[in-house]
């Protein structure tokens, strides 16, 4: 038989070299776990390197590779095992005959525990014997799946897809892929070109694996975690005898041996014995539920539990805690009752006058006199109440196992007093006179009518006198004239004004600075607000007259329109103060200004052209009826406009 070696050395012959080295394909290898789980190794930081596996029939190649190196190169079958870190950029190939591949980029991201494949294509090495008695033929050898390992003559020789030229002769082969059965046998090279396929035949099947009465078992296969859930499919198992096994927190581990048969399915059922038993928890009346120590719920806990001895606990305030020993046996489900006995003492109440009603945190409790039992330890809100009198509220303490004693006296009322401005008016009292304000006196607990007379002037009211209610009224009894000047006792800024039929009206803009709310000056001007007043959004306008005015009512506008009658703005306007000739006749001395406006936006317009003023009607959750004059209209026009705008004020006398 004759012998082939891929290097051929014939004495006195020159040597030639085919020199070449380049990349066919470079990809990565979703589910070879040599990287993960069968070979890994660490780089220098402790973290699994990724493999990169260079197929290449060739042999003495130098490996170099960026600054994170190479952590290791090892020899296999028909291909090396290049040991990598994470984020490594590129790799250089270097061979005595083939000569050198500079800084190869890898075409993907490096990874940890990842695998991946280069394939290398290379110029044949040859040493070649230029003898003309030497007859050669070509060898094809294919196979399915791809990429098996070709011998002749016992030495490696390339992979799957293979082509070479040999000596004429009688060879023998061998074909080998991992986990697949090896082909063999003898070929003979004799005048033409030989080609043979191989159709590889598996050496592994399948594995269908269920477990009842629960999926979600973790699988195990010869002690090795496959990193899968029951049911599922193990695929490429070796064929022979495999051992399954299946673990859960809540079963008992389940072994067994089965028999994978090449290309075939082998099925796999695993009924599991629980290691847990369902139990329920429930309280009376609802408490913390601890189990060893840890709160697992309120009042109802229910869950299954792996078997031992646990320390079960009830807890409430103002309660004995309960506790037990609890055994939990697989498959025994247990229901358990824990009854908390509470922490009480009692309380005896009477008042003056009896009959008074009770109550403890709101709760009602009867008339006094009266004893309350079984009443649980802690503080309490007593409330003692009956018409006609006032409220007695207090805290009352109640200590375990004793009566805690109560008695009060309700109050029939409480000293108030009633004043005018100006002093001096004639006082009434529920009909009876009483001398003149200001008046203080002890009132009941009650409503009551007084009348206060002042000249012409009378002011009858209904004044409620209630416990931590109000303790003095004052009413505004002075006498006004059809026009006149009021000062505003906040700021004691004065304001002119004028009765229109029945209204009285301050003929001037207002001018108040609350000390809550929105208000401005036109454009920020402090100096335009002695002529115009204070701009004010609605929140704010609704709010700020003085006491004894108010901002008037859509209503209250129609009533002062309707009396002026036709023209009404051109007779309410101010004789002077309008641009472009539209100032009014004055005929009611209103005196209305143009006064302009602030938008929502902050932005201010019109000052000299219209005058805007709130009204204190409402027409939707954000709009309010106003009125408004212009320097070109002789009209007083409704609109309806967002609260958030900036208008003037006028105030209009209380009746």
């Amino acid at each position: 038989m004759k012998r082939f070696f891929l290097t051929l050395i014939i004495s006195g012959i020159g040597t030639c070299y085919s020199q070449n080295i380049s990349v066919e394909s470079f990809r990565l290898l979703e589910k070879d776990l040599d990287a993960r789980v069968n070979f890994p190794k660490r780089d220098q930081n402790g973290e699994v390197c990724a493999i990169i596996k260079v197929v290449t029939p060739e042999t003495d190649f130098v490996w170099d590779s960026d600054a994170l190196g190479i952590v290791s190169a090892e020899r296999k079958t028909g291909e090396y095992w290049l040991y990598v870190p994470r984020g490594a950029r590129f790799l250089t190939i270097k061979h005595d005959l083939l000569g050198i591949l500079r800084e190869y980029q890898y075409p993907i991201p490096i990874q940890s525990a990842t695998v991946y494949e280069m394939k290398l294509i290379t110029a044949e090495i040859e040493k070649i014997v230029k003898k003309p008695e030497i007859i050669t033929q070509w060898l094809a050898i294919d196979s399915e799946p791809k990429g098996a390992n070709i011998f002749i003559e016992e030495k490696l020789v390339g992979t799957t897809p293979y082509t070479g030229q040999f000596p004429e002769g009688e060879y023998t082969y061998r074909i080998e892929l991992p986990r697949y059965h090896p082909e063999a046998g003898k070929v003979t090279l004799k005048g033409k070109r030989e080609t043979l396929t191989f159709t590889m035949r598996p050496r592994f099947g399948k594995i269908s694996v269920t477990s009842s009465p629960e999926s979600g078992m973790m699988i195990y296969l010869n002690d090795e975690n496959t990193g899968k859930t029951t049911p599922a499919t193990l695929e490429g198992v070796s064929s022979g005898n495999q051992t399954l096994k299946l673990t859960s927190q809540w079963y008992q581990p389940q072994a067994k041996t089965v028999t994978v048969t090449d290309n075939q399915t082998t099925t796999a059922s695993f009924t599991m014995e629980p290691a847990f038993a369902n139990i329920t928890v429930k309280t009376t009346p609802p408490a913390d539920i601890l189990i060893n120590g840890t709160k697992k719920a309120n009042s109802t806990y229910s869950d299954r539990m792996l078997t031992g001895i646990y320390t079960l606990k009830a807890e409430l305030d103002k309660h004995y805690p309960e506790e037990r020993q609890l055994v939990v046996e697989a498959g025994k489900a247990q229901s358990i009752s824990l009854d908390l006995k509470p922490k009480t003492g009692r309380i005896d109440i009477t008042s003056t006058p009896f009959d008074a009603n009770i109550k403890l945190n709101g709760k009602d409790y009867g008339t006094t006199p009266t004893t309350v039992r079984d009443l649980l330890v802690g503080s309490y809100t007593l409330t003692l109440e009956k018409p006609g009198y006032g409220t007695v509220n207090k805290t009352v303490s109640i200590t375990e196992g004793q009566t805690t004693e109560i008695n009060e006296t309700l109050p029939t009322g409480m000293e108030v007093t009633i004043a005018s401005t100006p002093s001096g008016a004639q006082l009434w009292v529920n009909g009876a006179s009483v001398g003149t304000t200001p008046f203080k006196t002890t009132l009941a607990f009650s409503s009551h009518s007084v009348k206060l007379v002042n000249g012409k002037k009378e002011v009858n009211e209904t004044i409620t006198v209630t416990q931590g209610g109000k303790t003095r009224w004052e009413f505004d009894v002075a006498e006004f004239s059809s026009t006149g000047i009021f000062t505003d006792p906040r700021d004691q800024k004065t304001y002119k004004y004028v009765t229109i039929g029945k209204q009285v009206w301050m003929a001037e803009n207002l001018a108040y600075e609350p000390s809550n709310g929105k208000y401005w000056a036109y454009g920020n001007d402090e100096g335009k607000v002695a002529k115009y007043g204070y701009l004010y959004d609605w929140q704010t306008a609704k709010n700020v007259c003085p006491t004894g005015w108010h901002l008037p009512s859509d209503a209250e506008w129609d009533q002062l329109t309707g009396f002026v009658g036709s023209n009404k703005g051109t007779k309410l306007k101010a004789k002077s103060g309008w641009s472009s000739n539209g100032n009014g006749t004055d005929d009611y001395g209103f005196s209305a200004l143009p006064g302009g406006y602030r938008y929502a936006n902050g932005t201010f317009g019109y000052i000299g052209y219209e005058g805007y003023w709130w009204s204190s009607t409402e027409y939707g959750p954000d709009i309010v009826g106003t009125r408004y004059m212009r320097y070109n209209y002789g009209t007083v026009s409704r609109s309806h406009l967002s609260k958030s705008w900036g208008f003037s004020v006028r105030c209009v006398r209380d009746l």
